[in-house]
């Protein structure tokens, strides 16, 4: 599984586009342009001009000198008259003039007025006018020429609307020239419109007094401070259908002499009034050309109000230049960073502003720069919804960091070499952003995919190594929480095959329905269904609990050879009453084996099901572990199906069942030979702490071609549940036990050679020792009977194999040999002596 790109990635970039676009309306979607112009000035060559403005500061020096402010009209009223002494070309006001100082006249001062003589009452009179300080301003203010006053905008409760008449002095008129007419012109003045949306003046400002206002050329709004970093001054403030000039602009028309009514405003062209031409962009800010001294501090002559005051200040220094008055002391006006490098408090950055606009000393947006803008993040969000899948990642973000210092050196390039400003800031901000959203996502995804990938490849290797341990049902769950990629499929028609040959055909069945539902057509999916649902209609035990008669191998050509754990069954070679024996191979090595298969749900359920199972894993592996030349090596044990299985050494040959009967006897010496080595057999046994409990012909392969004998079952007769053994059962059989074992005592090596004494006297006789038409009747004679005389039965036997058998079915155990080894060496001996003819005259 892959992360694919699909629409999410394209919807999300356009929905961050849309976000960037509605922002760049607004004066916060415009920071990062902001930001990015204040610090690219720094680069900009500072500019020397001769200054056409100054600033009369009212200081930390004045307010020590003159006390904290607020100051006496008074004293504001004399820096008025002197800086109107010097002949300037207009004076602005930027202090807070919206509160009276004026001598309070009540009616009481007025009734009390009237009771004086008229010498004294206008006497009085003059003397209150003399405490009045608002009216020395407001004679200062009439005195003096242009006289533009500041009313602060954004100010605190209790300010004017900035609607009040006399703030409307200098309204600006929209520009309607040819270029704005018919319909190319309607459009176009409609997308400047959409460029930018001047500064809003609709808050509250603090108008100064109309007794003020009244007397002054004009009352202007000022946005004083536009917070840190401030790199540029609004001169359109719009108040609903109204253009107003502010303040900046107002004192720069005033000491150009331009009238009131002949100002227009264009936002394609900027400020403009016969051949006046002030570069505006379509918001209707002006951006100044960086000018500090080496401080850092704005080129601009700024003089201390205490100084004017003592007249320490030449005329000729304010002659002709726009004189600004304002606050500077740190306690009321605290400096930030403005343009380039420079500190500035509000009023230095005014007086600035109207030095710049004076000068003509300003960087050129041009005409439809906020339109390219947005033109440029249209463009660059088409680039990210069709970005290759493969650029998602760092080599994609590289890219884009790329396009972004690109546009930010052309910015740069442009303010540096030709004083214009493109604000590309917004667009590098956007594709370099917007493509670090995308990567994250797309890391985070691919993540998500590749811990899929990874959890897909770890349930398939389950299911293989379930699939290769025989545990089909695992390796199916496995896979049902894996994708039906081709891959899978092709592990579930295996499983589907190993299913087959388990003879679980109805989980087969379902398999390949998956399979068919997932890929149709895929390969003999279909015929394999059709068939097996027949196969469950024939043969209904192969879909529940195994039966120790039925057999694994089906007469059908189409079906694969059957498995049962990892072996592949290839014949039956013989049957018992719990089970069946196979002939088998082992995938693995190629190994031929035998597989004895034991089903232990029909002779045991509940709790002795459990006790059986665990004892029969427990005893086989204990049998697993013997190593001897004569015993039958176990390689594996396990259960199938609701069927237990051994898997053991194959031998060519035939169990000792096969010589048993009257004219299929063995010689003597041959019967001499097996009884020794099944003798050594069972002392290795014994001394390994493992008794076999069930010594009878069918448990003894003899290849009579090798001479090779093994004794097999070992663990098998372990299982044998002493409460209902039944004749006949591999699990023990009645006619070979000794006499402890039917009597269900404590059993040890020394029964096993009792069975191995009745085996050898069926071998040399061909017939049992002890017979019984019940089970209750053979237990009695071989619990308390003399055996059978071998003589009478076969007359030519060797004394001493008779003394030996006898003495092996001795009714006490004390009284048989003690030890497999014992067994062995006088079944030789015997042996030895027929050999020499000893035997033959003693029988004689």
């Amino acid at each position: 599984m892959r992360y694919r790109l699909g629409t999410n990635h394209r919807i999300l970039a356009l929905l961050i586009a849309s976000a960037v676009l509605a922002g760049s309306f607004f004066a916060f979607g415009q920071l990062p342009d902001r930001l990015t112009y204040g610090a690219m000035t720094r680069m900009v060559s500072d500019v020397t001009t001769t200054p056409a403005t100054a600033l009369i500061a009212i200081d930390d020096e004045s307010l020590k000198r003159y006390g904290d402010w607020p100051w006496s009209r008074e004293r504001l009223a004399g820096i008025v008259d002197r800086v109107a002494d010097a002949d300037p070309a207009a004076i602005g006001i930027a202090l807070p003039l919206d509160t009276p100082q004026e001598f309070p006249r009540g009616e009481r001062t007025a009734a009390a007025l009237a009771r004086l003589k008229p010498p004294v009452r206008a006497q009085m009179s003059g003397l209150l006018d003399t405490l009045d300080a608002d009216a020395a301003l407001s004679r200062a203010i009439k005195h003096a020429r242009r006289v533009v006053l500041a009313a602060p905008v954004g100010s605190t409760a209790g300010g004017t609307s900035v609607d009040a008449p006399a703030i409307a002095a200098y309204e600006l008129h929209r520009a309607r020239d040819s270029a704005r007419t018919g319909l190319a012109g309607g459009l176009l003045g409609y997308a400047a419109r959409l460029a930018g949306i001047p500064f809003d003046a609709s808050a509250h400002a603090a108008v100064p007094l109309a007794r003020f206002s009244q007397v002054a050329t004009a009352t202007a709004p000022w946005p004083p401070g536009a917070g840190s970093n401030v790199v540029s001054e609004p001169l359109v403030m719009v108040d609903g259908e109204r253009m107003l000039a502010t303040f900046s602009l107002q004192v720069a028309a005033a000491a150009l002499r331009v009238p009131s009514d002949a100002l227009e405003w264009d936002p394609l062209r900027g400020i403009h009034t016969g051949s006046v031409r002030i570069a505006t962009d379509a918001r209707g800010y002006f951006y100044p050309v960086p000018a500090a001294d080496p401080q850092g501090h704005a080129q601009l002559p700024i003089y201390s109000a205490a100084a004017l005051l003592n007249g320490e200040v030449p005329a000729k220094a304010l002659r002709d230049k726009a004189v600004v008055v304002g606050l500077t002391a740190t306690a009321v006006a605290p400096e930030t960073y403005g343009l380039g490098r420079m500190l500035v408090t509000p009023v230095e950055w005014a007086a600035f502003a109207v030095d710049a606009v004076l000068a003509g000393r300003s960087m050129y947006t041009p005409l439809g720069a906020y339109g390219a803008q947005r033109i440029a993040i249209i463009a660059l969000a088409l680039y990210l919804c069709l970005l290759p899948r493969r650029l998602h990642a760092l080599s994609g973000v590289g890219i884009s960091s790329i396009v972004a210092l690109l546009l930010l050196n052309a910015e740069l390039l442009l303010m540096v070499t030709r004083h214009w400003f493109l604000p590309l800031a917004l667009p590098a901000l956007f594709v370099l952003g917007t493509h670090l959203v995308l990567y994250a996502r797309h890391a985070i995804l691919t993540g998500i995919e590749n811990m899929r990938h990874e959890t897909v490849k770890a349930y398939r290797e389950l299911a293989e190594n379930f699939q290769s341990q025989g545990r089909i049902d695992d390796a199916v769950a496995c896979l049902d929480r894996c994708p039906a990629d081709p891959v899978a499929i092709a592990l579930l028609y295996d499983l589907g095959q190993d299913l087959e040959r388990r003879r679980q055909f109805s989980k087969a069945a379902s398999v390949y329905d998956r399979i068919a539902a997932a890929s149709p057509g895929y390969r003999d999916c279909e015929e394999r269904r059709v068939r097996l649902r027949s196969l469950v209609e024939a043969f209904p035990h192969s879909t529940g609990p195994a039966s120790a008669g039925a057999t694994l191998l089906i007469d059908e050509a189409t079906i694969a050879r059957p498995l049962i754990g990892r072996y592949v069954i290839e014949r039956e070679i013989g049957r018992g009453a719990m089970g069946m024996v196979y002939v088998g191979t082992d995938p693995r090595i190629g190994r031929k084996v035998a597989i004895k298969t034991l089903a232990l749900t029909e002779e045991f359920s509940g709790q002795q099901l459990d006790e059986i199972r665990s004892r029969f894993y427990r005893e086989a592996e204990t049998a697993g572990q013997l190593s001897h030349p004569n015993i039958v090596t176990i390689y594996d044990v396990g259960e199938e199906h609701d069927l237990a299985y051994i898997a053991m050494d194959f031998i060519e040959g035939e169990s000792l069942e096969s010589f048993t009967q009257p004219g299929c006897l063995l010689s003597m010496p041959e019967v001499f030979q097996i009884g020794a080595q099944v003798a050594d057999a069972l002392d290795y046994a014994h001394q390994h702490k493992v008794v076999h409990r069930d010594i009878k012909p069918a448990n003894i392969l003899y290849n009579r071609e090798t001479g090779v004998l093994k004794v097999t079952d070992f663990g098998i007769a372990c299982l044998t549940d002493h409460s209902r053994t039944r004749t006949g059962t591999v699990l023990g059989s009645p006619c070979y036990m000794s006499p402890e074992q039917l009597a269900g005592g404590r059993v040890d090596g020394r029964s096993d050679l009792f069975s191995l004494g009745v085996t050898l006297f069926e071998l040399f006789c061909g017939q049992l020792p002890f017979q019984g038409d019940s089970v209750a009747a053979l237990s009695h004679q071989i619990t308390n009977e003399k055996q059978q005389n071998m003589r009478k039965l076969r007359p030519d036997l060797p004394s001493c194999s008779v003394k030996l058998v006898n003495r092996m079915l001795e009714k006490k155990a004390a009284k048989r040999f003690q030890t497999g080894a014992e067994l062995a060496a006088a079944l030789r001996d015997c042996s030895t002596s027929c050999r020499g003819g000893r035997g033959s005259r003693s029988a004689a």
